[in-house]
């Protein structure tokens, strides 16, 4: 955010708002609950992504590793984003625990994104109201 608000800033922030509205559908669908089917999907391509995985217990191992991520309740957003920061940061099939933290850090940055959106238009409209005082 800019120290003095300005008109640019304004318009930005107008872009930002009309933007959000125009992708409210793809927005929502990152925060929605994602079902177990879902999981299974993103998690079984993630084991699949890495040649190095090693076959012996897959079966096993997808399974408790859709459960544990299962338990955080995670969205569609936070499950897709862990399995791809994942996939472009390392060679090796993520542990359990690591993919768990991996949800976690997505899930809490969207709900930071998530927070930031809702407070878009009471940002521009205190803005607006700076810049009316100035003038």
């Amino acid at each position: 955010m800019a120290e003095e608000p300005s008109a640019g800033l304004l318009e930005q922030l107008d872009q930002a708002i009309e933007e959000h509205r125009q992708n409210r559908a793809a927005f929502d669908q990152a925060f929605a609950p994602i079902p177990k089917a879902g999981a299974v999907a993103y998690l079984g391509l993630l084991l699949q992504a890495f040649p190095n995985g090693g076959v012996q217990h897959a079966s096993a191992f997808g399974q408790f590793m859709r459960d544990d991520v299962m338990s955080l309740d995670p969205s569609f957003g936070a499950v897709e984003m862990a399995c791809r920061r994942w996939r472009q940061k390392s060679r090796f099939l993520p542990a359990i625990a690591e993919m768990m933290v991996e949800v976690r850090a997505a899930r809490d940055e969207l709900a930071g994104v998530a927070q930031f959106v809702d407070r878009l238009p009471a940002i521009r409209n205190a803005i607006a109201a700076k810049l009316d005082r100035v003038s």
